[in-house]
């Protein structure tokens, strides 16, 4: 038997892909995998695309153009480059439309900011609206006026039969036919709850080790959205992925009801139960894996915040880091060891080692550790500096606009590391059909920064770490002109106010007010002031249900409304200015210029394995 394991090869082989959650970065990290994974041929070869969040976003993304290629072009006629096409299509579309700033846009219309505050509409359908209209409808169909269905992604290849069913009938092709998942987290179990185009449920926990640790009520799983009423059986996929990338207590949760009787679902991001989609993978019997893994790392803080939200926001990414170690190590060290390919952010990076101080306190100096696999390569293969490594590992999770530099960096990183993730894991090495190194990628252009970097181009990186006016850090004087500009609508609105304030006091009956004794006014105003403070008493149930619905509706609606010119100002201005500063002529020269055609070259990496 060889190095592969015997488990895994009485079963057929399947290839997995999952997509992890991670917003806009991961989106564009991912686009930089599947760009390898194109040249190497694995492609054709995914049966299973698992996806979370931002992956969902991407993912659901290549799914419709790979629905389109495999619906009209038969099996034998399809070739790598009609999955290079795709790819390039996606680079070019997606960048576009992640810069038009997805979450400033949904807050752009003061009118539907309002409708937020109503229980049927909230921040996450806004934001399934601008999904639908900047990713998914120009592909599918630009003149389509109604949402796209989860129904719709069912795919009949060119030439088989109408009962064609992937997992079954993918033995058949060359060039298979994947099942995507997007998963979401249910608030109501804590269960994962994957969509996908033939039907919507909880996954399946059904063996007996399932049965004797989790005794949460089960939610029986429709085998067809044909069996389900026309508002469930036409779920949108725009909902299935804002449900997927609905982070708690930023987004409002999706929720789907009269599915279950007296049940009202609650759906937030997949991340809360598996940020990496790891296990509808092996739900799906995958025997091989590819694992694209973009979420945001764990740092070292030395000095934690220990307030109390705080320590509760520490706590929720140390959990969450938790679940991510358990289930890598889960898949890297047991029995799918040789079969999955695990990239990551933080591929080759070093461990820090920090030592005690001894009794002498002269003993201050941290060790770099590295730690190396049987198969790690030398790491000047990846052709990227380490601080430019670091840098990308912390940029935002959000969905605002990326710049070109941002957009291409994440995009080349996801090229570069896995193409070592794979050359790394037995069973995947196995699967490569061909290599290219032709394609002349758009990211490419970043290639030379991204190993000699400049310090305006590292400055850029660093910056995108935040989340607001990063334009300031980019140009300081923007900011003192700014901050300038809003002295001189202070003092006006100031003035404003006293000329009205003014005008109200020359007003007779005012003044005669204001000329009341003060024994007569406190006479005058305390029974009033009494009968209320009664009223408040008498109804106290009502009045602090008001109270939160009047602060309810002013956080979630009212405010936010009321901000409208900032969200255009900054759409239209310091959007404007930031996508500016990060276009790529705006970088200085890389210090040594590299060749942009072939970053690595993946066939001499293969000759020498």
């Amino acid at each position: 038997m060889s190095e592969i394991s015997q488990s895994a090869s009485l079963k057929p082989r399947r290839l997995g892909l999952a997509l992890s959650g991670g917003g806009f970065r991961a989106s564009f990290f991912h686009i930089g995998v599947l760009a390898r994974l194109a040249e190497l041929g694995l492609l054709k070869d995914v049966e299973v695309i698992s996806t979370v969040s931002g992956g969902a976003i991407i993912g659901s993304l290549y799914y419709l153009h790979l629905k389109k290629l495999l619906e009209n072009k038969s099996d034998n006629q399809i070739s790598n480059n009609d999955y290079y096409e795709i790819l390039e299509k996606i680079i070019e579309d997606f960048t576009k439309a992640v810069q038009s700033n997805i979450i400033m846009t949904a807050y752009n219309n003061p009118l539907k900011t309002l409708k937020m505050a109503s229980s049927n509409y909230s921040s996450s359908l806004r934001l399934a609206e601008l999904y639908e209209k900047n990713f998914y409808q120009p592909i599918f169909d630009p003149n389509k006026t109604t949402p796209i269905k989860m129904a719709d992604l069912k795919i009949l290849p060119k030439g088989e039969s109408i009962d064609f069913y992937p997992l079954k009938d993918n033995s058949q092709r060359n060039v298979k036919v994947p099942i995507l998942l997007i998963n979401t987290t249910l608030l109501n179990t804590g269960r994962n709850w994957y969509f996908e185009a033939t039907h919507m449920g909880e996954a399946p926990r059904e063996s007996l080790s399932s049965q004797e640790i989790d005794k949460n009520l089960r939610l029986a799983r429709p085998n067809s959205y044909d069996l389900l009423s026309k508002e469930h059986g036409d779920f949108p996929l725009s909902y299935a992925i804002a449900a997927s990338a609905a982070l708690p207590a930023v987004f409002a949760p999706i929720k789907i009801s009269n599915l279950y009787n007296n049940i009202d679902l609650q759906l937030v991001d997949g991340g809360v139960h598996d940020n990496q989609g790891i296990e509808a993978l092996l739900n799906f019997d995958c025997t091989n894996f590819i694992i694209s893994d973009a979420s945001r790392p764990l740092d070292f803080e030395a000095n934690p915040d220990i307030s109390n939200d705080g320590i509760l926001l520490r706590v929720r990414s140390i959990l969450g880091s938790r679940l991510r170690e358990e289930q890598i190590y889960r898949m890297i060290e047991g029995e799918h060891k040789n079969h999955t390919a695990f990239i990551h952010l933080q591929k080759d990076f070093s461990i820090i080692k920090q030592s005690y101080l001894t009794t002498s306190r002269n003993n201050h100096e941290t060790t770099p550790l590295r730690f190396i696999s049987d198969f790690t390569l030398p790491k000047n293969n990846l052709e990227i500096a380490p601080q430019v490594q670091q840098a990308l590992s912390h940029i935002r999770t959000h969905l605002d606009s990326f710049t070109d530099v941002e957009a291409y960096s994440l995009m080349f990183y996801g090229y570069q590391v896995s193409l070592q993730a794979i050359l790394e894991t037995p069973s995947l090495k196995q699967l490569i059909t061909k290599t290219s190194n032709s394609i002349n990628w758009k990211f490419f252009k970043i290639a030379s920064w991204a190993k000699a970097p400049t310090f305006n181009y590292l400055q850029q990186l660093q910056v995108g770490s935040e989340r607001f006016l990063k334009v300031f850090r980019l140009k300081p004087l923007v900011k003192k002109i700014s901050l300038l500009v809003l002295f001189f609508i202070f003092l006006l609105i100031v003035w404003v106010i006293f000329s009205f304030l003014s005008t109200l006091l020359n007003i007779p009956e005012l003044q005669l007010l204001l000329n009341i004794p003060l024994s007569r006014a406190i006479s005058l105003f305390t029974p009033v002031l009494g009968f209320i403070f009664f009223l408040r008493i008498v109804f106290t149930r009502q009045y602090s249900s008001a109270k939160q619905k009047f602060f309810s509706f002013w956080a979630r609606a009212g405010l936010p409304a009321l901000c409208f010119p900032l969200v255009w100002l900054h759409l239209f201005f310091y959007d404007q200015l930031f996508l500016n500063l990060g276009q790529l002529d705006q970088l200085e020269k890389p210090i040594s210029p590299t060749d942009l055609s072939s970053p690595i070259n993946a066939d001499q990496q293969l000759e020498s394995q």
